[in-house]
Order: structure tokens, then C-alpha cells, then sequence
């Protein structure tokens, strides 16, 4: 099942392309890159047995290497009678696909969420111990979104939030209604691998998907007229979520 998917009917042709999902962690044990001998690199020292562990890892990951995928709810979109994709949610345009992607591209920070496991200090004799009785997450993610010309993305999120509650009435709306879900990737490096035959620029090598997600904060932004023209509009949104999970281990463990 593709990642990404986007198709343009021109003329009698109807042109479809997909990013498939990465299948390079399926069985990671068995890559015999992790014992490969790279060449000029002499193991018996500190720095060799570094370079070398870096090597099996295929470098360090890249901060700026990231991925972020949006999926409102569920009735943002209706699904096509005849087709694999989705059809445009006739309401507003702001809740097409073609608006999710441009979200998604126009995310420039994110953060990957934490996950704690309580514990409280247990005692019979002598020193306590720290027993876990629970684990919790950090509930709410800030990322940024770089907002075009009109504002298209602050807009986005705003239809997400006008789910919740009526303006008009002040009704809320059921909880259901208005969740979805997001995910995060980490992304190779910029090189292109030699020995592969992948794009290793577009590898995903590491992906979480966070549960019950919709937008909480939708941050301020900010005017003022001595800056350089050339720093765009920054669109700060906090997400409230439930719990996340590391979707990628599924691909290690089988």
C-alpha cells in the first residue's frame, strides 16, 4: 500500500504515481551491509571501532530529514464507489487531498513525543525502590508550518477545529468526530546509495503514528514591519494526542 498517492487524467490517459512503503526493514538482521569491512578504516583503534559502528548505521541521522503525514477525520473525506483514491469533500476546498499534501510539505519543525513510565518509591526495609505502577505520554506536540500567501495552512486547521464546536450554538461535537491521525518519519540521507537499488534520499528509516489527534492550539502569529521580506510566516499548532506507537518496530519484529 502506497504512502503517497496522486493521479492527473490528460486526454484519453489517466497518469498515476505512488510512493510506495519502504521495505528495507524487513529483515534487518539479514543486511550484510551491517558486516561490511569499509576500506581505510583501522579498526584496532577508538576512533576506528566509531567509524565503524557509524558505518553500520549508515551515518547519523540528519535533524532536517523528516516527514510528517496529516489524516483528519474520517469524514473529511468520502470514499470513491469506483476508484482507489478519495474524492474532493464538496463542502470546502480546504479539506481535499491536494490541501492535506500541501500541509504536510509545508511542515518545517516537528518534534517526536516522549513516553514516561510512572513510578512511585516503594519500601519494606532498607533503601526503596521505584516501582512502576503506569506509563503516560506527553499529550500534546508543537509543530511549525510555513503559511503561503493566503494563508492556506492556518486555514486548514481552522475547518479541523470548526469539527469540535459550532461558533454559532457553541455546541461541542462528539469526541469521534473530530480525531485523526498523524505520523512522523525520519528520512535517509541526501547521498544515493551505489550498491542499492533504492533512493536512500527517500528512504524512511525510522516512523511513529500518534492516535487520536487533532489540533488543540492554534498558535498567534506575529506582524511587524521592519523584517527581511525574505523570512516567511511562521504558523505555530499544538496537537493534543493519546498515544503514539513506533511503526517501524512492526517491520523489524515481522
Amino acid at each position: 500500500m502506497a504512502i503517497f498517492r496522486a493521479g492527473k487524467r490528460i486526454g484519453n490517459m489517466d497518469i498515476r504515481i505512488g510512493l510506495p512503503r519502504d521495505r528495507s526493514l524487513d529483515n534487518v538482521e539479514g543486511d550484510k551491509r551491517f558486516k561490511e569491512q569499509r576500506p581505510g578504516v583501522n579498526q584496532a583503534t577508538s576512533i576506528g571501532k566509531f567509524i565503524t559502528e557509524l558505518n553500520q548505521g549508515e551515518g547519523v541521522a540528519r535533524a532536517n530529514r523528516f516527514l510528517v503525514r496529516v489524516f483528519p477525520p474520517k469524514d473529511v473525506y468520502e470514499q470513491s464507489a469506483d476508484t482507489e483514491g478519495y474524492v474532493l469533500d464538496r463542502d470546502t476546498l480546504l479539506s481535499s487531498p491536494q490541501m492535506q499534501r500541501n500541509v504536510e510539505l509545508m511542515c518545517t519543525s516537528a518534534k517526536l513525543p516522549h513516553r514516561d513510565v510512572l513510578t512511585e518509591n516503594f519500601v519494606t526495609y532498607g533503601p526503596g525502590r521505584k516501582m512502576p505502577y503506569a506509563y503516560g505520554y506527553g499529550s500534546t506536540m508543537e509543530c511549525m508550518f510555513m503559511g503561503d500567501k493566503f494563508l492556506r495552512q492556518r486555514a486548514f486547521f481552522e475547518t479541523w477545529q470548526g469539527k469540535m464546536h459550532s461558533l454559532r450554538t457553541h455546541n461541542l461535537q462528539y469526541y469521534d468526530d473530530y480525531i485523526g491521525t498523524m505520523e512522523i518519519y525520519q528520512l535517509g540521507q541526501y547521498r544515493e546509495t551505489s550498491k542499492e537499488s533504492y533512493d536512500d534520499n527517500f528512504r524512511m528509516t525510522y516512523g511513529i503514528r500518534l492516535h487520536e489527534v487533532y489540533p488543540e492550539t492554534i498558535g498567534e502569529m506575529q506582524y511587524q514591519a521592519v523584517v527581511d521580506d525574505m523570512i516567511p510566516m511562521d504558523i505555530p499548532i499544538t496537537f493534543a494526542y493519546r498515544t503514539w506507537e513506533n511503526i517501524t518496530l512492526e517491520a523489524v519484529n515481522g
